[in-house]
């Protein structure tokens, strides 16, 4: 459980991260 919630917390890292570099990526 514990393990999965520090997954997703990473994943929305990356998004967020991504969402920065290239937010067209999400608006197109």
């Amino acid at each position: 459980e514990a393990g999965k919630r520090s997954f997703k917390a990473q994943e929305l890292k990356c998004v967020a991260k991504a969402l920065n570099e290239h937010p067209s990526i999400f608006f197109e």
